[in-house]
């Protein structure tokens, strides 16, 4: 499939504007694509289709398909970035990503889905997971499941940046071992009470800057595997605003002063 992230239009199309489209259903099969789906394969040879059907009076429902599922590879990045009335992605589990090294982006300003069901999706090549949910300012779950593999993610800078909705996320599944960047990874998360994040051992982290900002609603945080070094690391505002926050537990001397500090 082809990346249209700087595409006007929705996937190339200029006739239909990506504000006009409410919901996404993903299908492994083109028997019944229509007349008028237009091409967006890698390879321009009708591999990948994608249609709109009416939805409301000035909004659409857009499918995606190809036979047997779509790979996204490269299309990953920005894949539904700028869909601001974008309410449900269904996708079915045809939707696979195990060749992708980007998602950055990806569902970034879908700022009207509530719930996103990302179980069937498969990142083990995965390096660049930044910026993938801002902006999800509606969004209350997130589901994921083993399959969401983060074991070769270098980043994941702004991940969840501005998910003001989310109330609790468990992480304890993501690998961690390669991460360099959690900066404002859960900047401005104000609804978030309970965050797991017990998995989350970090030999190569670089900066966690502003990673909890704005984390009003948080109350504590494990964050004993973290063993990250302690001279290099960014940990500017790294609890900044997070009124609530009074059971914490490290075992970094540098995390711990900068809690203390921003008590």
């Amino acid at each position: 499939m082809k990346n249209y992230s700087n595409k006007k239009g929705v996937f190339g199309n200029e006739e239909y504007k990506k504000e006009s489209i409410v919901s996404v259903e993903v299908l492994d099969t083109l028997e019944n694509a229509p007349e008028d789906a237009w091409d967006v394969s890698e390879s321009e040879n009708g591999s990948v289709k994608a249609w709109v059907e009416k939805a409301g009076k000035k909004t659409y429902t857009l499918y995606l398909a190809a036979d047997g599922g779509i790979n996204l590879q490269d299309a990953a990045e920005g894949l539904f970035c700028e869909y601001t009335e974008l309410e449900t992605i269904n996708l079915n589990g045809h939707l696979r990503a195990d060749y992708t090294v980007s998602t950055k982006n990806m569902f970034k300003n879908c700022e009207s889905v509530v719930e996103l069901d990302l179980s069937t999706l498969n990142t083990g090549n995965t390096k660049d997971m930044s910026n993938m949910f801002e902006n999800c300012k509606k969004m209350t779950s997130v589901i994921l499941s083993d399959s969401f593999d983060t074991s070769n993610v270098v980043s994941m800078k702004s991940m969840f940046d501005g998910c003001f909705k989310l109330e609790s996320l468990d992480l304890s599944g993501f690998d961690t071992k390669k991460v360099e960047d959690m900066s404002y990874m859960f900047y401005k998360c104000r609804a978030l009470e309970t965050l797991d994040l017990s998995s989350f051992v970090t030999p190569r982290l670089v900066t966690v800057e502003k990673m909890f900002y704005e984390c009003k609603s948080l109350s504590q945080l494990d964050m004993s595997n973290l063993n990250c070094k302690d001279d290099d690391l960014n940990t500017d505002d790294m609890f900044g605003k997070c009124p609530k926050l009074k059971d914490f537990v490290t075992d970094s001397d540098v995390i711990r002063n900068k809690y203390e500090l921003s008590r």
